[in-house]
């Protein structure tokens, strides 16, 4: 179930923003943030894909911006422990003697 639920969520788009390679930047100090442990690859997969996109007014200013794909992130899933009520919570400490 877990892995249909993360490929429905991952499927590639055929549009997608993300997949149009004229606006991808390379990050030339990738591999050199990499080597000092600073970033590392995931292995989530709840991870959201980044890249960086390049708009004309970005151009003119030289910065690139960073977009992240939070696509996956944005479904609904159940609550398998729901959040308690205040009120429940208190009606449970009224006669508690440690809490």
């Amino acid at each position: 179930l877990k892995n249909k639920i993360i490929s429905n969520l991952c499927s590639d788009l055929p549009d997608a923003l993300w997949q149009m390679k004229r606006h991808m930047v390379s990050l030339p100090y990738e591999k050199e943030l990499l080597a000092k442990k600073l970033i590392r690859p995931s292995k989530s997969p709840w991870s959201c894909a980044a890249f960086y996109f390049n708009k004309n007014s970005d151009i003119e200013r030289d910065t690139p911006r960073l977009i992240i794909n939070y696509k996956p992130l944005n479904t609904t899933l159940q609550i398998r422990r729901p959040i308690p009520n205040k009120k429940d919570l208190l009606k449970r400490l009224t006669d508690a003697k440690i809490f």
